[in-house]
């Protein structure tokens, strides 16, 4: 398993975890005195071993466990989804952006297309189309986006394919502006 993290790549896996977690158990295992010669070394001794058991006790160990969890919960938090974008068209008034773009999930190979409206210097969030989604690969429905101005204030978004799509979700309105809308001439699956 690989964590990206702000572009760093961090390999975690099973083992590592295990490894921290048992330096944890070692450290609070350790034993609580050494064995002497003489009465003054003894007491010398089982204090900086007590002194060195302490530290391991209240540092070392809560630091190797937060660490292994930290691992653990970070390896369980990655996106389970990857976006990759096919096209971006600018609105005529320039303020916007529809894009079209892939959608891959992890344990599932099929792409899915998706259309998600944004400001025009947007980012793509991960995450599904914000007006669009459908069954299969963006490039073999054919999908073409085109925007036209009715009026002054508004905007519409035309989605055609050439190919036949099994539609998922097709808004008319766009859910963060109303006077930007959708109007779809899609060829439906059999």
């Amino acid at each position: 398993m690989l964590l990206i993290v702000n572009s760093l790549h961090i390999p975690i896996t099973l083992t590592s975890v295990k490894l921290v977690l048992a330096l944890a158990l070692a450290a609070l295992a350790f034993p609580a005195t050494l064995p002497s010669n003489d009465a003054d070394s003894h007491n010398a001794g089982g204090k900086m071993q007590q002194q060195l058991r302490d530290a391991l006790l209240f540092v070392v160990a809560p630091l190797a466990i937060l660490g292994g969890l930290t691992g653990w919960m970070l390896a369980a938090a990655k996106p389970a989804c990857h976006n990759t974008v096919v096209q971006e068209v600018l609105s005529p008034d320039q303020r916007f952006k529809a894009v079209l773009f892939g959608r891959t999930c992890a344990g599932d190979p099929a792409v899915s297309s998706h259309i998600s409206i944004l400001v025009a210097k947007g980012v793509l969030p991960d995450s599904a189309g914000n007006l669009f989604s459908a069954a299969g690969a963006p490039q073999l429905a054919g999908f073409t986006l085109t925007w036209q101005q009715p009026a002054a204030e508004q905007l519409r978004l035309m989605v055609s394919s050439q190919a036949p799509v099994q539609v998922f979700t097709a808004d008319t309105t766009w859910s963060v502006d109303a006077t930007v809308s959708a109007e779809y001439q899609l060829t439906a699956a059999h």
